[in-house]
């Protein structure tokens, strides 16, 4: 599997032995949520600036129905955005004001998609029409203001946490910056 390597060295009298063990770095695969927690989402001037909003303690439980779902990066490269029967919908959505309901194609999961991580750029791109991070309006070019001009593919900037457990997420959209903190389910 090229996890292992075996070293044998003949010194003249014997043989050392030495067994070596890829240590992987820590990849994204498997189901991520967004932080319950303040400040895990929101938006500024500056990447990891958040100082035009960002969620309060208080908006985890009023949009607990966005904290629930689930980002889940499969092994086999797919990616599911898993919404469960409600998240949280805007005014470009068709929801005003901004509450609780249905997911709205194409952000609803139903369109097969794809991920590619490079950890040395250090970035996420997901392909699949609707596939997004954090909130389904934020691309990179622009926030979304119909559900039809969601695009094919989507590139966010990605650091993984030392101890594989944290992502931070952040993604230029054109007229600022929207940083996500995600944690392992």
């Amino acid at each position: 599997d090229g996890n292992t390597l075996e070293i044998d060295i003949d010194f003249g009298g014997g043989w050392w032995s030495f067994k070596l063990v890829k240590e992987a770095p820590p990849a994204i695969e498997g189901t991520w949520k967004l932080a319950p927690e303040a400040g895990a989402l929101g938006v500024g001037e500056n990447q990891d600036n958040v100082g035009w909003w960002s969620n309060s303690s208080a908006d985890v439980a009023t949009r607990a129905c966005l904290f629930d779902d689930e980002y889940v990066f499969n092994a086999d490269g797919t990616f599911d955005n898993v919404l469960g029967a409600d998240t949280w919908l805007e005014s470009w959505q068709g929801t005003d004001p901004e509450s609780c309901g249905v997911p709205v194609y194409p952000h609803d999961s139903s369109i097969d998609a794809t991920y590619t991580y490079d950890a040395a750029a250090g970035t996420i791109t997901l392909d699949g029409k609707g596939a997004f991070l954090g909130l389904a309006k934020v691309t990179n070019t622009t926030e979304l203001s119909s559900p039809g001009d969601a695009p094919d593919s989507v590139t966010y900037l990605a650091e993984l946490s030392a101890d594989g457990n944290t992502l931070e997420i952040d993604i230029d959209f054109g007229g600022g910056w929207w940083s996500f903190r995600l944690v392992r389910k």
